[in-house]
């Protein structure tokens, strides 16, 4: 029978059954050479990155920004069709 053992960084380790020994059977007749455990590490909290700004600040600051794209695109569309009102000439009757 074929095991695998997977250790996280923060030294939590998992061992299950392989579940690919059906593709490999002559596997587990390899000999395991390798060192001794690692010791448990620490996580270091220090190294994580700071946000500048906070996750409202950004979604509003997003709909800020679409809500004027929308504007902009509204009135580009508004003086479109003024353009086009002038260059057609008012209506004949």
């Amino acid at each position: 029978m074929i095991w695998t053992e997977v250790t996280a960084p923060s030294g939590y380790s998992v061992r299950s059954r392989a579940r690919n020994q059906w593709l490999l059977p002559d596997l587990g007749l390899v000999p395991c050479r390798h060192g001794e455990p690692v010791t448990r590490g620490t996580v270091e909290t220090s190294a994580q990155p700071e946000r500048s700004r906070t996750r409202t600040q950004v979604k509003h600051a997003y709909r800020v920004r679409i809500r004027s794209q929308c504007r902009y695109e509204q009135a580009c569309a508004a003086a479109a069709h003024h353009t086009e009102f002038l260059e057609d000439g008012p209506p004949p009757f």
